[in-house]
């Protein structure tokens, strides 16, 4: 669940995390002008020393996210926001999916009671689906055609050396 907390007190880490390193930059600022520096001079000495403040606070930030869940969570905003501004469209979305939905139900539990019930049958595991009655016919005719192939090419191979041979030494023995 601490993923959770996570998740809903993340605008507060962001602003920590900016706060933190505002007042980082004024520390070292109050450092440099301890030594003589302007306030403008010391500032800009400062952010320089840092680096790139927006950049390390992006980079923070991304340590931290979950892109997947927070670009879902935009999304969920971002549609309810459109669907807000129309409610005509959106009143059309919620009955054109109750409708689909409804419909769905509707075949699948007639196609349910019809085909997928169980069988008046008393012994069901003699039954069988056309399909895998098929496909177990199918393995010797897919044997038998293999060994067609095989025993038809060493009888072209026996034939062409019979012919090599020669007519007169034409003789096949068992």
């Amino acid at each position: 669940m601490r993923w959770v907390r996570q998740l809903f007190t993340r605008r507060r880490r962001y602003d920590d995390l900016s706060i933190s390193i505002r007042e980082h930059l004024e520390e070292k600022t109050e450092e440099l002008m301890e030594e003589g520096l302007s306030r403008e001079e010391a500032t800009r000495r400062a952010r320089k020393d840092f680096g790139n403040a927006t950049l390390i606070e992006e980079q923070s930030r991304e340590a931290w996210q979950w892109p997947a869940v927070e670009s879902i969570w935009a999304d969920v905003k971002y549609g309810l926001r459109q669907l807000r501004k129309a409610p005509g469209f959106a009143i059309a979305v919620v009955v054109t999916m109750a409708l689909g939905i409804g419909a769905n139900t509707a075949i699948f539990t007639l196609v349910h009671a019809v085909q997928m019930k169980s069988l008046p049958v008393s012994l069901t595991s003699g039954l069988q689906s056309e399909n895998a009655r098929r496909q177990t016919a199918a393995k010797p005719k897919k044997f038998a055609a293999r060994r067609g192939r095989r025993l038809r090419a060493e009888f072209r191979s026996a034939l062409a050396f019979v012919h090599y041979s020669g007519p007169s030494s034409a003789r096949l023995t068992s």
